[in-house]
């Protein structure tokens, strides 16, 4: 089930942002650059191939993008992308009878006193070992503020919390689709982005992150996905 959604989800995403409507560009901040940037920035395929393998508790479809000189909620792209691609498939495929949810947050939700997730989706496996964190960050209205360290292990995150600062993104880029998208466009294109993330820069989380990736690589490769895994400095 998980390979055949995957080979779905992939061709139906390249088909939503590769014909993004000017609006939906211009809320990420886009408009004026390639029509595969989109794409490349964000994906959410891989993420959610590593829900439906247990992987990850949790896949939320929001982002802060940055538009123009200002700092933008992505939620009415991702709210789109999610009523127009994953909604239909999740149907078809019928990952409700898996354990599967997916919703929209119902209620403000707060994140370090500045990110508000209130009514963007989220795909949610209520099979995790982490489904008790997941319910609570995400549909608990009673408490609705939360910092980095717990929404980390709601979306399933290789954090490690109690290290100092938040100072190093690690990054995992799916080379495959890179190289797709690139003979898609007939061009060369950025690396479409697996997933992102920020961490401390200590040596035990980096180990971590490196530990995590393999993880992520073995999945991948059932998908016939390869993965590159790299981190520096956040700027």
């Amino acid at each position: 089930m998980t390979v055949a959604f995957g080979k779905f989800l992939q061709k139906a995403e390249q088909q939503y942002f590769l014909n993004l409507p000017i609006a939906h560009q211009r809320i990420l901040g886009l408009e004026n650059k390639p029509q595969w940037a989109p794409l490349a920035c964000f994906s959410t395929h891989f993420e959610i191939i590593l829900a439906l393998s247990n992987m990850k508790p949790s896949v939320l479809f929001w982002a802060e993008a940055d538009s123009g000189t200002e700092r933008a909620d992505a939620s009415p792209v991702f709210n789109d992308y999610v009523e127009t691609v994953v909604q239909p498939l999740f149907k078809i495929f019928g990952l409700e009878k898996y354990g599967y949810i997916l919703q929209k947050i119902s209620h403000d939700v707060i994140v370090n006193g500045r990110e508000n997730w209130g009514g963007a989706w989220v795909l949610v496996d209520t099979r995790s070992a982490h489904w008790d964190v997941v319910r609570h960050v995400y549909f608990n209205a009673e408490d609705a503020e939360h910092q980095i360290p717990i929404t980390g292990e709601a979306l399933g995150l290789p954090v490690l919390s109690g290290l100092p600062g938040y100072d190093m993104r690690y990054t995992i880029t799916n080379t495959t689709a890179t190289l797709e998208l690139s003979e898609l466009v007939d061009e060369e294109v950025a690396p479409v982005v697996a997933m992102d993330y920020r961490g401390s820069s200590d040596a035990m989380q980096i180990d971590w992150s490196r530990k995590h990736f393999l993880l992520c690589q073995a999945i991948a490769a059932l998908h016939n996905i390869q993965l590159k895994f790299e981190y520096h400095p956040w700027e």
